[in-house]
Protein backbone atom coordinates (compact mmCIF):
# COMPACT_ATOMS: atom_id res chain seq x y z
CA UNK A 1 0.00 0.00 0.00
CA UNK A 2 1.23 3.48 -0.82
CA UNK A 3 2.60 5.49 2.09
CA UNK A 4 0.37 8.44 1.18
CA UNK A 5 -2.75 6.42 2.07
CA UNK A 6 -1.59 5.95 5.66
CA UNK A 7 -1.14 9.70 6.15
CA UNK A 8 -2.93 10.69 9.38
CA UNK A 9 -5.80 13.14 8.93
CA UNK A 10 -3.99 15.54 11.29
CA UNK A 11 -1.33 15.96 8.55
CA UNK A 12 -3.80 16.92 5.80
CA UNK A 13 -3.77 20.72 5.28
CA UNK A 14 -7.43 20.85 4.08
CA UNK A 15 -8.66 19.51 7.41
CA UNK A 16 -9.20 21.96 10.27
CA UNK A 17 -7.99 20.88 13.70
CA UNK A 18 -11.50 21.56 15.05
CA UNK A 19 -13.11 18.74 13.07
CA UNK A 20 -10.50 16.03 13.63
CA UNK A 21 -12.36 14.64 16.70
CA UNK A 22 -15.57 14.43 14.63
CA UNK A 23 -13.76 12.56 11.82
CA UNK A 24 -12.30 10.14 14.37
CA UNK A 25 -15.83 9.50 15.74
CA UNK A 26 -16.63 8.29 12.21
CA UNK A 27 -13.57 6.01 12.25
CA UNK A 28 -11.58 8.22 9.86
CA UNK A 29 -7.94 8.35 10.98
CA UNK A 30 -6.07 8.24 7.62
CA UNK A 31 -6.62 9.05 3.94
CA UNK A 32 -7.35 5.34 3.40
CA UNK A 33 -10.08 5.48 6.06
CA UNK A 34 -11.54 8.51 4.28
CA UNK A 35 -11.61 6.64 0.94
CA UNK A 36 -13.24 3.65 2.66
CA UNK A 37 -15.93 5.74 4.37
CA UNK A 38 -18.65 4.47 2.05
CA UNK A 39 -22.02 6.13 1.45
CA UNK A 40 -25.03 4.80 3.35
CA UNK A 41 -27.33 5.69 0.44
CA UNK A 42 -27.56 7.83 -2.69
CA UNK A 43 -29.84 10.67 -3.80
CA UNK A 44 -30.85 10.47 -7.46
CA UNK A 45 -30.41 13.97 -8.91
CA UNK A 46 -30.14 12.77 -12.52
CA UNK A 47 -33.55 14.19 -13.52
CA UNK A 48 -32.37 17.50 -15.04
CA UNK A 49 -35.29 19.64 -16.17
CA UNK A 50 -36.12 23.06 -17.46
CA UNK A 51 -38.25 25.11 -15.08
CA UNK A 52 -41.28 25.04 -17.41
CA UNK A 53 -41.28 21.20 -17.23
CA UNK A 54 -41.22 20.68 -13.45
CA UNK A 55 -44.11 18.81 -11.78
CA UNK A 56 -45.24 18.73 -8.14
CA UNK A 57 -43.83 15.79 -6.19
CA UNK A 58 -40.88 14.95 -8.42
CA UNK A 59 -37.23 15.33 -7.48
CA UNK A 60 -35.42 17.39 -10.10
CA UNK A 61 -32.24 19.28 -10.84
CA UNK A 62 -32.46 22.71 -12.46
CA UNK A 63 -29.74 25.05 -13.66
CA UNK A 64 -30.47 28.76 -13.50
CA UNK A 65 -29.43 32.20 -12.35
CA UNK A 66 -30.30 33.64 -8.96
CA UNK A 67 -32.60 36.60 -9.54
CA UNK A 68 -33.20 37.53 -5.92
CA UNK A 69 -32.39 36.04 -2.52
CA UNK A 70 -33.58 37.08 0.95
CA UNK A 71 -34.00 35.76 4.48
CA UNK A 72 -36.67 36.48 7.03
CA UNK A 73 -37.83 35.10 10.35
CA UNK A 74 -41.19 33.32 10.22
CA UNK A 75 -43.75 34.51 12.74
CA UNK A 76 -45.35 31.19 13.65
CA UNK A 77 -42.40 28.87 14.09
CA UNK A 78 -39.70 31.47 14.74
CA UNK A 79 -37.30 29.99 12.21
CA UNK A 80 -35.31 31.59 9.41
CA UNK A 81 -36.70 31.18 5.92
CA UNK A 82 -34.36 31.86 3.00
CA UNK A 83 -36.06 32.39 -0.36
CA UNK A 84 -34.40 32.61 -3.76
CA UNK A 85 -35.94 33.28 -7.14
CA UNK A 86 -34.16 31.26 -9.83
CA UNK A 87 -34.58 31.77 -13.58
CA UNK A 88 -33.61 29.74 -16.62
CA UNK A 89 -34.48 30.39 -20.26
CA UNK A 90 -37.95 28.82 -19.80
CA UNK A 91 -39.24 30.28 -16.55
CA UNK A 92 -38.83 31.22 -12.90
CA UNK A 93 -39.16 29.13 -9.74
CA UNK A 94 -38.75 29.83 -6.03
CA UNK A 95 -36.37 27.86 -3.82
CA UNK A 96 -36.99 27.75 -0.05
CA UNK A 97 -34.58 26.74 2.72
CA UNK A 98 -35.32 26.52 6.43
CA UNK A 99 -32.77 27.75 9.02
CA UNK A 100 -30.04 28.32 6.43
CA UNK A 101 -29.62 32.11 6.48
CA UNK A 102 -25.90 31.62 5.68
CA UNK A 103 -27.00 31.02 2.07
CA UNK A 104 -27.34 34.79 1.75
CA UNK A 105 -23.52 34.94 1.88
CA UNK A 106 -23.04 31.98 -0.50
CA UNK A 107 -25.43 32.93 -3.30
CA UNK A 108 -25.75 36.33 -4.94
CA UNK A 109 -28.09 37.68 -7.65
CA UNK A 110 -26.79 36.89 -11.13
CA UNK A 111 -24.88 33.80 -9.96
CA UNK A 112 -25.46 30.55 -11.87
CA UNK A 113 -26.52 27.66 -9.66
CA UNK A 114 -27.52 24.04 -9.87
CA UNK A 115 -30.38 23.17 -7.49
CA UNK A 116 -31.68 19.67 -6.72
CA UNK A 117 -34.70 18.84 -4.64
CA UNK A 118 -38.36 17.99 -4.44
CA UNK A 119 -40.96 20.19 -6.12
CA UNK A 120 -43.77 21.32 -3.83
CA UNK A 121 -46.71 23.64 -4.33
CA UNK A 122 -47.58 26.54 -2.07
CA UNK A 123 -49.84 29.56 -2.13
CA UNK A 124 -47.48 31.32 -4.57
CA UNK A 125 -47.00 28.37 -6.94
CA UNK A 126 -44.34 25.72 -7.38
CA UNK A 127 -41.11 25.82 -5.41
CA UNK A 128 -38.03 23.72 -4.67
CA UNK A 129 -38.21 22.50 -1.09
CA UNK A 130 -34.88 22.75 0.79
CA UNK A 131 -32.84 21.94 -2.34
CA UNK A 132 -29.19 20.92 -2.46
CA UNK A 133 -27.30 23.75 -4.13
CA UNK A 134 -24.07 24.31 -5.96
CA UNK A 135 -22.59 27.27 -7.80
CA UNK A 136 -21.75 26.50 -11.41
CA UNK A 137 -19.38 28.39 -13.66
CA UNK A 138 -21.32 28.34 -16.90
CA UNK A 139 -24.36 26.88 -18.64
CA UNK A 140 -22.30 24.22 -20.45
CA UNK A 141 -21.43 21.55 -17.92
CA UNK A 142 -18.80 19.17 -19.22
CA UNK A 143 -18.10 15.62 -18.09
CA UNK A 144 -15.54 15.73 -15.30
CA UNK A 145 -16.57 19.29 -14.50
CA UNK A 146 -20.11 18.48 -13.41
CA UNK A 147 -21.43 19.41 -9.97
CA UNK A 148 -20.74 16.89 -7.18
CA UNK A 149 -23.65 17.86 -4.91
CA UNK A 150 -26.47 18.26 -7.46
CA UNK A 151 -25.76 15.94 -10.38
CA UNK A 152 -26.46 12.26 -11.01
CA UNK A 153 -26.28 9.87 -8.08
CA UNK A 154 -25.09 11.88 -5.06
CA UNK A 155 -23.55 10.03 -2.14
CA UNK A 156 -25.04 10.47 1.33
CA UNK A 157 -22.47 9.46 3.94
CA UNK A 158 -22.80 8.51 7.60
CA UNK A 159 -22.44 11.84 9.43
CA UNK A 160 -21.76 13.18 12.89
CA UNK A 161 -22.07 16.60 14.46
CA UNK A 162 -19.88 19.02 12.50
CA UNK A 163 -19.41 16.68 9.51
CA UNK A 164 -21.92 16.78 6.65
CA UNK A 165 -22.20 14.62 3.54
CA UNK A 166 -21.63 17.77 1.49
CA UNK A 167 -18.27 18.38 3.21
CA UNK A 168 -17.29 14.71 2.94
CA UNK A 169 -18.06 14.69 -0.83
CA UNK A 170 -15.84 17.73 -1.27
CA UNK A 171 -13.00 16.21 0.77
CA UNK A 172 -13.22 12.73 -0.78
CA UNK A 173 -13.19 14.23 -4.28
CA UNK A 174 -9.78 15.76 -3.41
CA UNK A 175 -8.31 12.33 -2.70
CA UNK A 176 -10.28 9.97 -4.95
CA UNK A 177 -7.47 9.74 -7.52
CA UNK A 178 -5.35 8.02 -4.86
CA UNK A 179 -7.46 4.88 -5.30
CA UNK A 180 -4.89 3.74 -7.87
CA UNK A 181 -2.49 3.16 -4.96
CA UNK A 182 -4.87 0.55 -3.53
CA UNK A 183 -4.20 -3.05 -4.54
CA UNK A 184 -6.92 -4.68 -6.62
CA UNK A 185 -8.00 -7.76 -4.65
CA UNK A 186 -10.05 -9.20 -7.52
CA UNK A 187 -8.36 -11.41 -10.07
CA UNK A 188 -8.54 -10.54 -13.77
Amino acid sequence: MSNILITPIEDIPKISRKIIPALKRLGIHTIRDLLFHFPSRYEDFSNIKKIRDIIVGETVTIHGAIQKISSRRTFRRRMMLTEATVKDDTGVVMALWFNQAFLMRNMKPGQLVSLSGKIAEGSHGLYLQNPAYEKIGNWKLEIGNSPIHTSGLVAVYPETQGITSRWLRFLIKSFIDMHVALPDILSD
